[in-house]
């Protein structure tokens, strides 16, 4: 049996559907479409922050988040709770039987 798509397909698409959703999230409340694109590109840097701390914190624990557009829109977006949730993440795949 043939897949659909290969990975990088469902990976570019499950990105694309990320970006959207941070904008269509952002614009909700956003005046115009330059400030929605403003507060996003603000939770990517702000977001890339938190996850250069996190895997500071975690290295000793052989854990690590990677970074990428979604883990960092999260935990910019969400701020200490999205971090939380990371590091939670990371830490249980660390271990994972």
């Amino acid at each position: 049996m043939r897949a659909i798509a290969g990975e990088g397909t469902w990976a570019a698409a499950g990105l694309a559907a990320v970006v959207v959703g941070a904008l269509a999230w952002r614009s909700a409340t956003a005046p115009t479409a330059g400030e929605a694109l403003a507060r996003v590109a603000a939770d990517l840097a702000v977001g890339s922050g938190w996850i250069v701390g996190l895997n500071v914190l975690l290295a000793p624990l052989g854990a690590h988040v990677g970074w990428n557009p979604a883990t960092a829109w999260l935990a910019g977006g969400l701020g200490l709770p999205g971090v939380l949730a990371l590091a939670l993440l990371a830490v249980m795949a660390r271990w994972q039987p």
